[in-house]
This record gives C-alpha cells, structure tokens and sequence, in this order.
C-alpha cells in the first residue's frame, strides 16, 4: 500500500504530456517483460499514469470553462439528510411560469445581494420549512445557464407531518437510489450521480 501510495505521489507531480509518455513506456515495454509480475506491473502504472493523465485534462477543461463564462445569479441549495439516512426532497409546482415545473428538488433558491452561499442556503432553508442550519458541508459548485449554483448537505431531524413547507406541494424523504428514479431536473440528477460519494459517504 505505501508503494503504490508514493507512486501516485510521483505521478500526480507529472505534467499531462509526460504522463501519457510515461504510460506509452510502459505499455511498449509489458509484453517484452520475462515474467508474468513484471508485465501485470507494467500494465498497472500505465493505467495508473493514463487515469491521471485524463484527470488532468478533465479538470483544465473545466477551469477554461469558467474562465470564459459570465456569472450574473447565484443560487444556493442543500441536501438533507435525516438519521435514516433519507434525504428530503420537495415537488415543485405544477406551473409553467417556474423552472423545471412538476419535479422533485432540493431546499433552497437565489441569494440576495451581499449574500454569500452559505447565508444563502441557511436563510432559504428556515423561510421553506422553519428549519435552522446548525452545521454544513459543502459539496461542489456548477454553472447553470449564467448561474453559479452551490450545493451543500445538512442534518434534519423533523418528520415530514412536522415540516411546514412554504414553497411547492408537499416534501419527502428518499433513499439515494430511489430519489434517482423519481423525475428530477437534469442538471440535479446529474450533480447527484457525480458527487455521490461526496453525499452518501
């Protein structure tokens, strides 16, 4: 374990170039290795050497992206999740005036001039169902249509009869994989898959 753990370290200090070189190197020199270990190793760091190399590119992509991009809203959301382990989720409004009218979101919406995310989040979540943030995490950050929407994750502990919700038609609580199956914006639904690890644990 503390091998390969210093081998990451090495490849990680690698630029993108010299990664897909070295991962090259050693896929020329696998089938020249004299025994079956020694080719399995150099098939190992080429794999290695070729998933940081695409890493690496994924992220240079997405910071060129927010370079050229123009931010003019934001808006921040939260994902609760009570001692179950279930995630409370609340149906839109059937109206055509609203976005993503009919599906199944998150707690939350813009933030006001001066707001940061965090005051953001917290301030929405007590106006939508009484409830005050005590701590919070937060999970990752997209762009969506000009706007940069924050997603953090909260601890509930109220039942759904006690929840008073001010906005949309009713709320509940989801098992991870359940809520993926419900009709959820695709924006949503791909943050979700993208970053489970990151919510569930």
């Amino acid at each position: 374990m503390g091998r390969d753990n210093k081998r990451r370290r090495k490849v990680l200090k690698k630029g993108a170039k010299s990664l897909m070189e070295r991962r090259n190197e050693h896929l020329i020199k696998a089938p020249k290795m004299r025994t079956p270990e020694s080719r399995g190793y150099a098939l190992k760091e080429a794999e290695i050497y070729e998933k940081q190399s695409i890493l690496k590119s994924e992220k240079a992509r997405k910071l060129e992206r927010r370079k050229n991009s123009v931010i003019k809203r934001r808006a921040s959301f939260v994902i609760l999740v009570n001692k179950k382990g279930e995630y409370l989720f609340y149906l839109r409004d059937n109206k055509d005036s609203i976005s993503a009218p009919n599906t199944w979101a998150l707690i939350g919406g813009a933030a006001e001039n001066g707001e940061s995310a965090e005051e953001a989040v917290i301030r929405e979540t007590k106006e939508e169902i009484g409830l005050d943030l005590d701590k919070i995490e937060f999970i990752e950050s997209y762009e969506l249509r000009e706007c940069l929407v924050s997603i953090f994750k909260g601890k509930i502990d109220m039942r759904i009869e006690e929840i008073d919700l001010t906005e949309g038609r009713r709320v509940e609580y989801f098992d991870f994989d359940e809520v993926l199956k419900k009709d959820i914006a695709d924006p949503l639904k791909t943050f979700l898959i993208e970053n489970r690890k990151k919510i569930v644990g």
